[in-house]
C-alpha cells in the first residue's frame, strides 16, 4: 500500500517537518504534526524562524547572482579567437571607476541649464567678451565660456600652449576643439573684493594614437558586476579614386 504524501509519517522527526514548513510543502497534518512536536520541545519555534530566515537570506543572495549572471553576454567565436589584454582591460576598468570620472558621467545632465547660467550672467555683469578664442578656426564657432577682461597671460596658458605646438609637431595633437564643454559657473569673490564667478569647463582636445586593438565599456557586466570591455568595430574607409 502506498502511503499518502498529504499525512505525515509518523516517525518523521522534527527537522523534517521544519524543512517542510520552509519549503512550503506541508499540509494541515504536517502543522498539526510540528505543533504537538513543539508542545515538547521549547525551541522548536525558534529553529523554524531561524531557518525560514537562512532561506530568506539564500534565496536574496541566489536572485543577485543570476541578476548579475543575466547580465553577462557570452562571446561569440570570432570574438574568442581575438587576443585579451586582460591586464590592460583591468587598468581601464579601474581607471573609469575613478571619482573624476563618475563626476563627469554624472554631470552631464546638468551641462543645458550651467551653460544657460553662465550666459545669463556672463550678459548680466556685462562682462562676456564676444570675440573668440578658438586658434584653430576663428571663425567656425565662439566659445561658451565667458571671456574676462584680462590682459595678463598665465603660465599655464603657455605650458598649454607648448604642448599644443610640440604635440603637432609630433604627429600626436590634431588641435583643440573650439567648443568647451561647460560644467558649472559658482559665484566667488574676486581680489579686487568684486563678485565674480568660478567657471569649471572641459577644454577637448583631439588627439590622435596609435594602439594594436580598440575596446569600450559595454552595456554587460561580468560575474562580479564589472562592466565589460568589448571590441569596437572600426569602418575602415576607402580612399576616394579619381577619374581614371
Amino acid at each position: 500500500m502506498t502511503p499518502d504524501a498529504s499525512q505525515p509519517d509518523p516517525t518523521e522527526d522534527l527537522d523534517l517537518l521544519i524543512s517542510r514548513v520552509v519549503d512550503h510543502d506541508t499540509t494541515p497534518a504536517h502543522w498539526s504534526a510540528f505543533e504537538s512536536a513543539a508542545g515538547t520541545n521549547t525551541v522548536a519555534w525558534r529553529e523554524l524562524a531561524l531557518a525560514q530566515r537562512d532561506a530568506l537570506s539564500l534565496s536574496q543572495a541566489a536572485h543577485a547572482a543570476a541578476s548579475r549572471a543575466s547580465a553577462i553576454t557570452l562571446p561569440s567565436e570570432a570574438d574568442a579567437m581575438r587576443p585579451i589584454r586582460l591586464e590592460e582591460a583591468r587598468r581601464e576598468l579601474d581607471r573609469a571607476e575613478t571619482p573624476d570620472r563618475r563626476f563627469f558621467s554624472h554631470s552631464r545632465g546638468y551641462l543645458g541649464w550651467a551653460a544657460a547660467a553662465a550666459l545669463a550672467i556672463a550678459f548680466y555683469s556685462g562682462r562676456l567678451n564676444p570675440t573668440s578664442t578658438n586658434v584653430s578656426n576663428p571663425a567656425q564657432s565662439a566659445s561658451i565660456i565667458p571671456q574676462f577682461n584680462n590682459s595678463t597671460t598665465r603660465p599655464t596658458e603657455d605650458y598649454l600652449a607648448r604642448y599644443l605646438d610640440q604635440g603637432h609637431e609630433e604627429g600626436r595633437v590634431v588641435g583643440e576643439l573650439p567648443d568647451k564643454v561647460l560644467i558649472r559657473a559658482t559665484p566667488t569673490a574676486l581680489t579686487d573684493g568684486t563678485i565674480g564667478y568660478d567657471v569649471y569647463y572641459v577644454r577637448q582636445i583631439l588627439e590622435r594614437v596609435q594602439v594594436p586593438d580598440l575596446y569600450t565599456f559595454g552595456a554587460t557586466q561580468d560575474e562580479l558586476g564589472r562592466a565589460t570591455m568589448q571590441p569596437v568595430p572600426v569602418r575602415i574607409n576607402a580612399p576616394a579614386r579619381g577619374p581614371m
